[in-house]
């Protein structure tokens, strides 16, 4: 199966607890399935323009053809699971 490639935007004062809603909505993935890249946009203003972020937190799914799919509702572990496909629980795939 494909890794599961990430990209998580935060900035300084939301950063611990965006990292945690996204673990809580890998938790049913052994860590080696997935890679997060974290932007803090405090260090790199010039991301949310290069990568289409309007709001942050946020997270993108980078596909292998090079597609983008974000989402921006990092407190919906739900909705961030279904949207990515993400397992609902440990016997799923």
């Amino acid at each position: 199966k494909d890794r599961i490639n990430l990209r998580l935007f935060v900035d300084s004062g939301n950063s611990g607890n965006a990292l945690s809603l996204l673990y809580k909505a890998l938790e049913h993935h052994a860590y080696d399935e997935y890679e997060i890249e974290i932007i803090n946009v405090n260090q790199t203003p010039d991301a949310m323009a290069q990568h289409n972020v309007s709001k942050i937190p946020a997270i993108q799914l980078l596909r292998n053809s090079g597609e983008m799919l974000p989402f921006d509702q990092l407190h919906n572990t739900d909705g961030l699971r279904e949207t990515f496909g993400f397992r609902r629980n440990k016997f799923s795939y």
